[in-house]
């Protein structure tokens, strides 16, 4: 179905919307810090809506929901194991803001030195860019919806692409958060209200013919998943949560660590009111729309379908919103992440003002490859599964020794990196033998190989002489 008049004019009014933050924002950015982490000055409204509107992207909105179309209740793993991890994250939040610095491998360079900086951000590089494909992908598929056989999967794509590495581009965090927050408010109007009650009421018999017409299979936790497809999915986005980027960049631009600390509790109530309203949603969808051929799409779906003229544009523009908002993120984290902890660290004699403009250009450049990959796989699970658990393996371990263990050592740490991003490399290559998702072998061969390399080495006066109040 192609949407007309009012609901495209809606859709179009949140994209320009979206691009003129990012044009007003650039006017904020004068240095680097204010691209990278909005100078430090998010308040806790700010901070709670965009780390909500970050969360709450195309993995929940497309992935989840077609696991849930799927699967059923069961889909409430990925909610599970990602709250997991972000309240390990939020517990430590407090200590990350104070570590003072502007980005994950900045935290490991204040204590080990550029060599371990260097390699976080490879490793972060892998994680950020196969999440912005895969957010990419999902804008496309969206805005392919919205208008039908007029624009193919490509085309959707790049227009979007194009979209969120201009708004990135032109105002860095600040662009991200002000966007991030409209979008919060849309989607939380939409997601929160708008389409659980119109979808059941439109279901005859409401929430009983739920139960009565599914397989009692639908409402099994277990359903589809073994208990080490479970297990893998639990430490995949468990140890992704605790580790992520996008996460970790707001931590630290927070104006202060109790800010920081709220942001994440209050975005979690969040993300579990929108996961729930979600699950209900597509579980009267699957009676509602039974054969539907992508069910990644069954939100946007029923909206379509069963929403009146003028509150379909608002709930597509909060769709749209919501993998926006996610994809900007990450994307930011890529053109930073590139400038400040890999480019930087070989050359480090660049004026703030030439890293803000590699920053930009980096990120334009990453904007592309992640596009690339979009067209390439469009699979917005398959992206996001298998970069969060290469990065997951690699990552989670070695950030909970520097933050908590002070006899952990740069060799240690940059050993758990390598082992654990390599191992997992190597077993999904292979093709995950014994049925094994590639996250069980590498984060224990990580979180092995960074206590034992840390304890071999570790010297009292040496090298781990702490510069900063993170452990």
């Amino acid at each position: 179905m192609v949407l007309k008049g009012i609901d495209v004019l809606m859709m179009v009014l949140l994209l320009v919307a979206s691009v003129f933050i990012g044009i007003y924002s650039f006017k904020k950015v004068t240095n680097n810090k204010d691209f990278n982490i909005a100078n430090r000055s998010l308040g806790l409204i700010v901070s709670f809506a965009t780390i909500s509107a970050t969360m709450t992207g195309g993995t929940t909105v497309l992935a989840q929901a077609g696991m849930a179309y799927n699967l059923g209740v069961s889909s409430l793993w990925m909610t599970i194991s990602w709250s997991i991890g972000w309240s390990v994250l939020a517990l430590m939040s407090q200590k990350v803001h104070n570590t003072g610095a502007d980005s994950l491998p900045n935290i490991f360079e204040r204590r080990f030195g550029p060599d371990t900086a260097k390699l976080s951000g490879l490793v972060t590089m892998v994680y950020v860019v196969g999440t912005t494909a895969a957010q990419l992908a999902a804008t496309g598929k969206l805005i392919q919806l919205v208008f039908g056989n007029t624009l193919t999967f490509t085309q959707a794509t790049i227009i979007g692409a194009v979209i969120i590495t201009v708004i990135t581009v032109l105002g860095g965090l600040y662009a991200v958060a002000y966007n991030d927050t409209l979008h919060f408010f849309i989607l939380a109007l939409a997601l929160g209200i708008f389409v659980p009650i119109i979808t059941i009421n439109n279901l005859e018999g409401g929430f009983n013919a739920i139960k009565a017409t599914l397989e009692p299979e639908f409402f099994n936790i277990m359903n589809g998943m073994s208990f080490s497809a479970a297990l893998a999915m639990t430490l995949a986005y468990a140890f992704s949560a605790t580790s992520n980027a996008s996460l970790i960049q707001r931590t630290l631009a927070a104006k202060d660590a109790k800010t920081a600390s709220r942001s994440h509790w209050y975005a979690m109530i969040w993300y579990f009111i929108v996961s729930g309203t979600i699950l209900v949603s597509v579980l009267a969808g699957k009676i509602l729309i039974p054969d539907l051929g992508s069910p990644e799409t069954i939100v946007a779906a029923l909206v379509v379908k069963y929403f009146p003229v003028g509150l379909v544009g608002l709930t597509m523009a909060a769709l749209l919103a919501v993998v926006i908002s996610t994809a900007d993120s990450y994307l930011l984290i890529a053109g930073t992440t590139t400038a400040n902890d890999v480019i930087a660290i070989f050359k480090s004699d660049l004026t703030d003002k030439q890293r803000l403009v590699i920053s930009r250009i980096a990120t334009f450049v990453w904007g592309g490859l992640a596009l690339l990959f979009a067209v390439k796989f469009k699979m917005v699970l398959f992206l996001f599964s298998k970069t969060a658990a290469l990065y997951a393996a690699g990552m989670f371990f070695p950030l909970i020794f520097t933050i908590y263990v002070k006899k952990a050592t740069k060799k240690g740490i940059m050993a758990g990196m390598l082992s654990g991003m390599i191992v997992s490399l190597v077993w999904l290559i292979l093709g995950s033998p014994f049925g094994l998702n590639s996250i069980l072998i590498g984060g224990p061969v990580s979180g092995i190989a960074t206590y034992f390399v840390s304890m071999s080495t570790f010297k009292e006066n040496g090298e781990n002489k702490l510069s900063n109040d993170a452990v």
